[in-house]
């Protein structure tokens, strides 16, 4: 909300040099509102979003999650635990995996790259 936009601004930006006891006086949904104006900000579910010159970076792409990132089970049950430890005892013989073909697609508009990649679906899904 505009309050809590405006008390960041005011107290955690460091874009705001204001001496600590001016600070009361100063009304910080207003503040909020204001620069949400001027940067043409918008209230999400999820917070503030507002368009930026920097560009998009993507920190873990191609790499593996660290750990103190992952969602899983803690602590894993004894059973999982203990079925992790028994070694199957002969696997069958599996199938070579088919290989990977990247869906190019061809449609102008998102619509019909929509349609494409459904048909694409729906055939992958029949040859299965």
């Amino acid at each position: 909300d505009n309050r809590s936009l405006g008390e960041y601004y005011l107290n955690d930006s460091g874009l705001f040099v204001v001496p600590d006891p001016w600070k009361p006086a100063i009304d910080t949904e207003r503040l909020g509102n204001f620069i949400a104006n001027e940067e043409q900000g918008t209230f999400t579910d999820y917070g503030y979003i507002l368009r930026t010159s920097d560009e998009w970076q993507r920190v873990h792409e191609g790499q593996p999650v660290p750990e103190q990132y992952r969602v899983m089970a803690y602590p894993a049950p004894e059973i999982l635990r203990e079925e992790s430890k028994v070694q199957p005892e002969a696997a069958a013989p599996t199938k070579a995996p088919q290989p990977v073909t990247p869906i190019l697609l061809n449609g102008q508009n998102s619509a019909e790259r929509m349609k494409e990649i459904t048909d694409r679906l729906e055939t992958g899904i029949q040859e299965l």
